[in-house]
């Protein structure tokens, strides 16, 4: 699995924002500037983030942008299912593919597939913007999961 610029970006954006969360409407070039992002590419991320009740926009003079909750209430999975669509196996087309499938009775590998999704979503949630800020990122130990194989 591999994410696409949108969410990346979108997750870049967000923890930039979150630093300055309860300052009011921040400035969208301050932080496309700052993170090296394409302004024009942010905004439409931005429509995407506002329509899942992320962030607030406020267009012209004095405008900018807030996020609509605090950072350690919006986790990655928030972030990153409002802009992506998660294709767990080639195999998927659209959200729910891994019940919609025709094969789904015969096939092997669906059970793998639920459980890789499902391994992904749980990590993501448990993840905040809160988290993403303190250093630089840096995740602690209780975001890491251990499997037997």
């Amino acid at each position: 699995m591999r994410l696409s610029t949108r969410g990346r970006y979108a997750l870049r954006f967000l923890v930039e924002l979150a630093r300055r969360h309860g300052m009011g409407l921040v400035s969208i070039g301050e932080i496309t500037r700052k993170q090296g992002l394409s302004l024009q590419y942010v905004e439409n991320i931005l429509r995407r983030l506002g329509k899942a009740g992320i962030v607030e926009l406020k267009r012209g003079p004095g405008g900018g942008c807030a996020l609509l909750r605090p950072p350690e209430e919006i986790t990655a999975w928030d972030v990153l299912s409002a802009v992506e669509q998660f294709q767990m196996a080639p195999c998927k087309r659209g959200r729910n593919a891994l019940t919609d499938c025709p094969r789904i009775k015969e096939c092997s590998t669906t059970n793998l597939w639920k459980g890789l999704e499902s391994t992904i979503k749980t990590y993501l949630k448990n993840i905040t913007l809160a988290d993403l800020t303190r250093e630089s990122g840096n995740l602690t130990p209780d975001h890491t999961f251990s499997f037997e194989i």
